[in-house]
């Protein structure tokens, strides 16, 4: 696996959302990351879809990838519920709404600067509420794709402290992980590694185990006001 460096401010972070009018209860997203100052820097996108409530004739008609994802959610109930419940969440939680964030793309140039992961925070942290449950599938770019480069980008979304995504099934279902989603996007420490947000102490909160704070959004102004 490659070494990832901190998120490089530098790009600019934006989403396009489109509406699936066939099928209301699903929103197509779109997440970018591009230096508008220097195009040789390269660029990395982000394909997800939020839907609400567990239809399979939404799951289907929308995309192959979707139906596989509705399959994992209903056929490993039990183990998704115990990863749940290791994250912070509770007993006879209920998913209101699911993020699928199935396609994640790298430029080589861009690559090693955390842009993907921070694609993944900001989908998450917008498009991810309280009752929402993430499915991430790591597929890898390219062709002839082996188990290993599909472990070893496995290994990198499980590397980042805010998702904290899980694999469900290692063995029959790889490449597959989940998480709980959170709050909006003015969560505590959800896309706040700019500038103005450095490291702090502690464990920075992750929406799903919400007594974890290492910092309060009082601090975070006091600090932006601090700047101007």
């Amino acid at each position: 696996m490659e070494n990832v460096e901190d998120y490089d401010p530098s790009y600019r972070i934006y989403s396009d959302v489109r509406r699936q009018f066939d099928f209301p209860d699903a929103l197509q997203i779109e997440v970018h990351a591009s230096d508008d100052d220097d195009v040789a820097a390269g660029t990395a996108s982000l394909s997800a879809t939020l839907i609400y409530g567990l239809r399979v004739d939404v799951f289907d008609c929308l995309s192959q990838d979707l139906l596989y994802a509705y399959e994992l959610l209903t056929t490993n109930k039990q183990r998704i519920e115990e990863l749940n419940l290791a994250q912070g969440g509770y007993e006879g939680f209920e998913a209101h709404q699911y993020l699928i964030i199935d396609k994640l793309a790298v430029d080589e140039q861009a690559r090693g600067k955390g842009l993907g992961l921070r694609l993944m925070r900001e989908a998450v942290s917008i498009f991810g509420g309280e009752h929402t449950q993430v499915i991430v599938q790591a597929a890898p770019q390219g062709e002839d794709i082996t188990k290993k480069q599909i472990r070893s980008l496995i290994e990198y979304y499980k590397s980042d402290k805010y998702l904290m995504l899980e694999e469900v099934d290692s063995k029959n279902q790889l490449g597959w992980l989940v998480a709980l989603g959170g709050g909006d996007h003015m969560e505590e420490g959800w896309g706040l590694e700019g500038a103005f947000f450095p490291d702090f102490d502690g464990v920075i909160e992750n929406p799903g185990k919400r007594k974890q704070k290492s910092f309060r959004r009082s601090k975070a102004i006091a600090l932006l006001r601090e700047s101007e």
